[in-house]
């Protein structure tokens, strides 16, 4: 039987080595990041982007190496077999909204299997033990905030995208939108309010769904898109439709993706990607040295970016 003094030093060793230093599991860890694919190859959300740079700067920092590698399609086998190598042999895994049925049923059981995952969204029923990212509900909460204190009194919520519907940070941020007007502003009816496309971001697409707005009597003086990729197109779709922004029709975003044209004149809810990546490592730590992690899901609170599509508030 190990005695209390010997089960001491036992686990002092371990987290000590031989000449005495701390022991780091972190640098010496082999970190996958697992992102979703385009037909492209790649993945070009900015966000994610953002959040795997900023990772990518933390394992460095570290002197901790993080390999990149993509969800492999259905039909890519051969490569399949490389990432669920590579998936195996990993002491933990970083990786972005990726749902069951997303991955190949091998990689997918890796995915549920691994005590050590963490995804970078807080998108219900994302694969991964630990979900750690944007308090959705709370920006757009503070959405509502900033268009109640520019002055603002009729807004209107404009999504798309094919995940408009099944994407729950979209959700989030609609419901902490409109309880957020309810609040500040008194009312919000969401049948009147809310418009939602499950349609590419595309202009035309949008440019009509805000020219059909007008023709049908529906009054507003501000507009929160739910993406900033949205909210370049209804800027661009109102100013063609002859109404000056902000002095006629006012335009938030929900991202915060660039400060350089053409987002940089946009007023947006930023999403606080620093201190997500920054969360996400510190958790992945935690789990490498088997200290516990309380809750399953963190919430990185959200940001204003100041832009000229939204009046300076009272």
């Amino acid at each position: 039987m190990v005695s209390l003094e010997d089960a001491f030093l036992l686990e002092v060793l371990i987290f000590f080595d031989p000449e005495g230093h701390f022991s780091d599991p972190v640098k010496t860890a082999k970190l996958v990041f697992l992102q979703r694919y385009n037909y492209l190859g790649g993945n070009f959300n900015p966000v994610y982007s953002g959040i795997i740079s900023k990772l990518l700067e933390t394992a460095a920092g570290r002197s901790c190496r993080l390999e990149m590698l993509y969800l492999p399609s259905q039909e890519n086998m051969q490569y399949a077999k490389f990432v669920a190598d590579s998936l195996r042999d990993a002491d933990g895994i970083f990786l972005t909204a990726i749902r069951a049925g997303d991955a190949p049923p091998e990689l997918e059981k890796i995915l549920n299997a691994h005590p050590r995952t963490i995804c970078v969204d807080n998108n219900v029923g994302s694969l991964g033990k630990f979900r750690v990212g944007t308090d959705n509900y709370a920006g757009g909460w503070l959405a509502a905030e900033k268009i109640a204190a520019s002055g603002r009194k009729k807004p209107l919520i404009y999504g798309c995208g094919d995940t408009v519907f099944s994407y729950s940070p979209i959700f989030e941020r609609i419901l902490g939108f409109q309880d957020g007007c309810r609040k500040k502003l008194g009312s919000f009816n969401r049948a009147e309010q809310l418009i939602a496309d499950e349609a590419p971001p595309e202009f035309h697409t949008i440019f009509e769904r805000i020219k059909s707005a007008f023709e049908s009597g529906n009054s507003f003086d501000v507009v929160f898109a739910l993406t900033d990729q949205a909210a370049i197109h209804v800027v661009r779709a109102l100013r063609l439709l002859g109404k000056r922004v902000p002095e006629d029709v006012a335009v938030i975003g929900f991202d915060g993706i660039a400060e350089h044209s053409p987002f940089s004149e946009l007023s947006s809810v930023r999403q606080n990607i620093e201190e997500v990546a920054r969360s996400s490592f510190a958790v992945m730590e935690k789990l490498l040295r088997n200290e516990l992690v309380t809750g399953s899901v963190l919430l990185a609170p959200p940001k204003f970016k100041a832009g000229n599509t939204l009046p300076a508030t009272i």
